[in-house]
């Protein structure tokens, strides 16, 4: 068999710059459709450079290491984004606050404020990469095996 390293990464890159900040929002709110999509982009790009066609097993685990790879190229850019300044990460605040500030108490706007202002915490970040990663790897899965 040919090796899958070239299109594993061609996936992980889709899935990673389609789930970047508020791409990634926009997938996420769309069932992980980037994952979906990169691991797909994976098993043809495979199967159409290898002019083969490939088991339902082999293409799930191209899925889920796409997702794998994926996840870590979105986490690395988005970290660079949010350094930057651009924080997704208080997107639904800061629309409440745009939009319902005048119906919401004052503890709730405080509250809101706060978490706008606040600073980037790694700890949250990370535990977030973790959790994103387990549960993208089993729709690379899925989408890698439909996809074959």
């Amino acid at each position: 068999m040919p090796d899958t390293k070239q299109s594993i990464l061609l996936g992980a890159l889709v899935t990673g710059i389609l789930g970047t900040s508020y791409l990634g929002l926009i997938t996420t709110l769309m069932c992980c459709m980037n994952v979906i999509a990169g691991a797909l982009v994976a098993i043809w790009h495979y199967t159409e450079t290898n002019e083969l066609t490939i088991s339902g097993g082999k293409a799930a685990g191209m899925g889920a290491l796409v997702a794998v790879g994926g996840s870590v190229i979105a986490s690395v850019l988005t970290l660079i984004l949010m350094t930057a300044g651009i924080r997704h990460d208080v997107v639904m605040a800061e629309f409440m606050l745009n939009n319902l500030g005048d119906q919401l108490p004052p503890e709730s706007i405080q509250g809101l404020e706060d978490q706008v202002e606040a600073a980037i915490q790694l700890g949250p970040f990370f535990f977030n990469v973790l959790v994103s990663t387990a549960v993208s790897s089993a729709f690379g899965a899925g989408a890698g095996a439909i996809g074959a």
